[in-house]
């Protein structure tokens, strides 16, 4: 008997993205640096290789956007990422 496929973060992330279609905020804070490295990973995911992505939940043929922020009215230094699915 096989176990159940762990459901990691960024993958529960994308499939909610997939059913919301639209900019969806990820629920997390970042660093600039972090927040910025990790935008640019999904933006530039479909020219990488799936078995070596940065960002596990993309699925091959996928094409995502991503953008970064600070948050308003928080902590200085906390920024968030927002995604969303290419279509057309």
């Amino acid at each position: 008997m096989s176990s159940p496929k762990r459901s990691t973060f960024w993958t529960r992330t994308f499939a909610e993205a997939r059913r919301h279609g639209a900019w969806q905020q990820v629920p997390r804070l970042y660093t600039r640096k972090t927040a910025q490295q990790i935008a640019s990973d999904i933006n530039n995911a479909h020219r990488r290789r799936i078995d070596v992505q940065r960002v596990r939940g993309i699925e091959p043929g996928e094409r995502w956007e991503a953008t970064w922020a600070p948050v308003d009215d928080q902590i200085d230094g906390d920024h968030v990422v927002r995604i969303r699915l290419r279509t057309g």
